[in-house]
Parts: C-alpha cells; sequence; structure tokens
C-alpha cells in the first residue's frame, strides 16, 4: 500500500474515530504507520493518522550530537574541510580506497540513501555539483574519472547521508565494496533515477 502524499492523509489533531486495523506504508515520506477506519478497503484507504517511525524530518533540522559526521559538518573535530557550501561540506576519507577518496555531506542530518524522497533530488544534484566544482577548481583532476555514488544499507558504515567520490577509476582495483554488480554501492545516477520513479507513483 502507498499514499501518494502526506499532505492528502495528514491529521494534525489525535482522532478519536475507533480504530481496529494498523499497516505499514512504505512511501516516499518513509515508513509509515497507517491507523486506517473499521472496513476501509486497503485500495481505498482513508488514513486518520500518520506517524513516521524515526521522525526524520525533525531530525533533519538540527545536527545530531553523537552522528560524527554532523560534528564535522559543522567544524566541531579536528578533520579539515576541503570545500564548503551553505549545505555541503567535503573531505577525506579516513580509509581511502582509491588515490583520491573524498566524502560530500549534506550539514542536515539524512540517515542514509535510503530516506531520500523525491524532494531531495535537487540536494543530491547539488551534492554531484560541488563534487564535480570541487574536483576540477581545487583539484584540477576531471570529475568523468571518478566515481559518485552511496552505500546502499545496511552496508552503510555511518548514519548520516554521504556521497564517495573516488578515483581515477582506471587506477582502481577490485573492491566489492564499491562495485555495483554486488548492489552494496550504488551510483548516483541511479539512485537520482530511483528517486525520480518514487516522485511519479
Amino acid at each position: 500500500m502507498l499514499c501518494r502524499s502526506i499532505a492528502d492523509y495528514w491529521v494534525p489533531q489525535e482522532v478519536t474515530i475507533p480504530v481496529v486495523r494498523q499497516t505499514i506504508c512504505k512511501c516516499q515520506f518513509n515508513f509509515c504507520l497507517l491507523y486506517l477506519a473499521p472496513n476501509v478497503k486497503s485500495s481505498h484507504v482513508t488514513v486518520l493518522k500518520i506517524i513516521t517511525c524515526d521522525m526524520k524530518r525533525d531530525s533533519m533540522l538540527t545536527p545530531k550530537d553523537d552522528c560524527i559526521f554532523c560534528s564535522i559538518a559543522y567544524g566541531k573535530t579536528n578533520q579539515t574541510i576541503r570545500f564548503e557550501t551553505n549545505d555541503l561540506v567535503i573531505f577525506d576519507d579516513h580509509l581511502p580506497k582509491a588515490q583520491y577518496h573524498f566524502q560530500c555531506v549534506p550539514k542536515k542530518h539524512i540517515r542514509n540513501a535510503k530516506y531520500l524522497t523525491y524532494e531531495d533530488i535537487p540536494l543530491v544534484m547539488d551534492m554531484i555539483n560541488c563534487g564535480r566544482n570541487y574536483l576540477t577548481s581545487q583539484m584540477k583532476l576531471d570529475p568523468e574519472n571518478f566515481l559518485f555514488g552511496f552505500h546502499w544499507p545496511p552496508f552503510n558504515s555511518v548514519h548520516h547521508l554521504h556521497m564517495h567520490i573516488l578515483g581515477p577509476k582506471q587506477l582502481m582495483g577490485f573492491n566489492p565494496m564499491f562495485d555495483t554488480r554486488y548492489r552494496i554501492f550504488r551510483k548516483v545516477e541511479s539512485v537520482l533515477e530511483k528517486l525520480k520513479i518514487k516522485g511519479e507513483k
């Protein structure tokens, strides 16, 4: 079951209508617990209330104290920031798997790539552009020789969205953690395509 838009179903006040059935909705706004009115068929959902499982939208507004990437993004560690915009930072990966290996991280906290929604497409595009600009303007390197992408849960090591930028590709040896054939690592282009499909449903 999918809910097309959270705005269509959201009820801000707690409802008092008796609820006899619950189900999980895997919608583009995260996993939601849907409280359904009695005798409502799944194909014609009347949702009385939606509660997001981990309050993603709230957690994005401020940095998390226990998140290392939030701390790095806000300058609370000794990590050197290689490149910075209003919304993003780039820094070295602490365990590089290529000659050049960087992380592009949003300052707002998003748990991982699986939590991205259709509305986050501009953010992902900004991450791509930020990475490309850094490689060309600061490193004098060709972005076409670099791999841009995300580890897909549960294979992400840090629970804060981060895009790997690593290369040159032709000098990288075999590493299953960055081989898209194993569905552990997904190129940023495939993630964007997935988000666009979410928006069309």
